[in-house]
């Protein structure tokens, strides 16, 4: 009987033994440590996923959002801008034909006055009354630049006048000069231009010529004398 008991252990259906080798519970404590970590990030990684997700879906709302603002604010500047440059369009039109007729108010102006002088200087060619006498038909004085001047002077012998008038035309000036008033006459004595002033007149005459001020010095008043054998025939004041 025993001999039978020893076979059947030592015999191939004799039961088998299992080996299980045993962790030290610090290693198992260290793999469940591990996983647990790994379980951690994952579930963080996810939850970060879905957070950067939903907020760049907000960004792109709030990008396309705002590109709507800057469109219609854009729109809005191209209309306001649109209806500046007509306001300003208009108003240089505006300004232009109001030049324009101021141009012409003076243009119309100048040529009545020259049609009035030219009137009076005929009707006194043709009227018989204070024959012989020399009127002063108009003078003009001009700025030239700086302080040079022009003046322009006709100059008329009334009536039928059977001779020349002959004499001399002076130009009497009122300047202000070093914050005093100053008279200076032309031509000056010791000229070398005093023919330009020479008057020799049946009808009518024409002088023009130029002068010079003193430097610093300011033309205030203009008058026109003329002469006979020194003595003063005609007298005119000029404005400037």
């Amino acid at each position: 009987m025993k001999y039978k008991l020893l076979m059947r252990r030592l015999s191939v259906s004799a039961p088998r033994m299992r080996i299980k080798t045993q962790r030290p519970w610090y290693v198992q404590a260290l793999f469940w440590l591990v996983i647990a970590v790994m379980v951690y990030v994952g579930g963080k990684w996810v939850y970060q996923s879905g957070l950067s997700f939903s907020g760049h879906a907000a960004l792109v709302k709030q990008v396309e959002q705002m590109e709507e603002q800057v469109q219609s604010l854009t729109s809005e500047r191209d209309d306001l801008t649109a209806k500046v440059n007509a306001a300003e369009s208009g108003l240089q039109m505006e300004r232009s034909t109001q030049e324009q007729l101021s141009q012409q108010i003076r243009a119309l102006t100048a040529e009545n006055n020259r049609l009035k002088e030219e009137l009076g200087f005929y009707q006194a060619m043709s009227s018989g009354r204070d024959e012989g006498e020399i009127v002063v038909r108009s003078a003009r004085i001009s700025q030239e630049a700086g302080n040079q001047w022009r003046y322009r002077v006709l100059l008329m012998q009334n009536g039928k006048a059977s001779q020349d008038f002959t004499g001399q035309m002076q130009l009497v000036l009122t300047l202000m000069q070093e914050d005093k008033n100053v008279m200076m006459t032309l031509p000056e004595p010791n000229a070398t231009n005093r023919k330009e002033y020479d008057v020799s007149v049946r009808r009518f005459q024409k002088l023009e010529g130029i002068f010079n001020l003193p430097q610093g010095a300011v033309l205030k008043a203009v008058q026109i004398r003329i002469l006979e054998r020194g003595n003063i025939r005609v007298q005119q004041n000029v404005e400037i």
